[in-house]
């Protein structure tokens, strides 16, 4: 990306850059028209895993000019989502945890280097509840989470997402539309309380009880008994 300058006051040939040596190849913009002699590369880069390479310039008959540049590799410059997380039970983690790979420009996994074990923290938008530990060290690249999951409502459409940081730079990618699931029973609460209350007879509105989770979702499988009692 960092821009190379070859000069002549009156030329307006077109320069073209090319590989010479080193492994990997040469990406970008590699031919620039010089204007008032002046020919300027901007987003030339090697895909490779690093190392010294030297890159020659030309144009037509004149003589070339080479430079050898040192490739820093594993340098990372986003991250990516390889497993999303799925089966997302209210208040239980995960049946399926997240997986998060740290990526080079050239969308390569950096499997090296203090780029390679950098903390990845997610974050869940407004009205989920984090159920675990919302960060993982990478190995390798890889950051694995574990015991994950979160509470909210069902029908609404959550979203994580997973941000790090290298150096002075922030990556950060979502992994969209998590539904939830009804989770365990926890409570009980009228869906319609009773009413017509007539010494001895039954009442004129009969109660209807929902069993619900932590989060008051309606766990419709669940088949637990539910007992009236009466308390003076």
């Amino acid at each position: 990306g960092t821009a190379l300058q070859t000069q002549n006051s009156t030329a307006t040939a077109n320069i073209t850059a090319s590989k010479a040596s080193g492994a990997g190849t040469l990406a970008g913009t590699l031919t620039r028209a010089a204007i008032a002699g002046a020919a300027t590369f901007s987003d030339l880069q090697v895909n490779t895993s690093g190392g010294d390479h030297t890159i020659t310039f030309t144009s037509g008959s004149l003589t070339a000019t080479t430079g050898t540049y040192n490739v820093i590799a594993n340098v990372p410059s986003q991250i990516v989502v390889t497993t999303h997380a799925s089966g997302a039970v209210a208040g239980k983690a995960f049946t399926t945890q997240p997986v998060v790979e740290i990526r080079s420009q050239a969308n390569t996994k950096v499997t090296a280097g203090t780029g390679a074990t950098l903390v990845v923290t997610a974050d869940v938008n407004a009205g989920g509840t984090k159920v675990g530990t919302y960060s993982a060290t990478a190995i390798g690249g890889v950051a694995t989470f574990s015991g994950i999951g979160l509470g909210g409502t069902v029908g609404t459409a959550y979203t994580i997402t997973y941000s790090t940081t290298y150096n002075t730079s922030t990556f950060t990618v979502a992994n969209t539309d998590i539904q939830l699931t009804a989770g365990d029973p926890h409570h009980l609460d009228f869906k319609t309380a009773p009413d017509g209350y007539v010494n001895r007879a039954a009442f004129s509105t009969q109660p209807e009880v929902n069993i619900l989770d932590a989060y008051n979702n309606v766990v419709t499988d669940s088949t637990l008994a539910v007992t009236a009692s009466v308390h003076t």
